[in-house]
């Protein structure tokens, strides 16, 4: 926790006149940016609790044996494995964004694979470059 008593020589030793002043609104800003790391941190813990909260949905879990997914997985079912059976159900449905999501989660989107030895064209990527006749 931040000190109660604000020494009043901070920022009386810099070579401009608002020093005192800008040193008062940085040690504020400082304590703003403290509690809304805190925040953050907390909010991806409880994140973090409710993906590791096992799924009970009915409906869900049968669509999931309609997929042939083992019983033994879906027993263990919980909040991160149902948005990755979700995402998965996106991206077979042909939505752009889902599948672009799914490559870049597995490393295979042409954003994230390293494209050393491969043809390349200004900096870009060429799928298919042009045949020299």
């Amino acid at each position: 926790m931040a000190k109660k008593n604000f020494d009043p020589n901070i920022g009386k030793d810099t070579q401009f006149k608002s020093g005192e002043e800008a040193a008062k609104n940085g040690k504020k800003g400082g304590v703003k940016s403290g509690e809304s790391k805190r925040e953050k941190k907390e909010f991806r813990e409880l994140l973090a609790m409710v993906d590791a909260m096992p799924m009970k949905a009915p409906a869900f879990t049968e669509g999931l044996r309609q997929l042939g997914i083992p019983e033994e997985v879906i027993a263990n079912l919980d909040q991160k494995l149902a948005k990755a059976f979700a995402l998965q159900r996106r991206c077979l449905s042909g939505d752009p964004q889902a599948i672009k999501l799914w490559l870049e989660q597995i490393g295979e989107h042409v954003d994230t694979i390293k494209h050393e030895g491969l043809p390349q064209q200004n900096g870009d990527l060429v799928l298919a470059p042009k045949k020299n006749d």
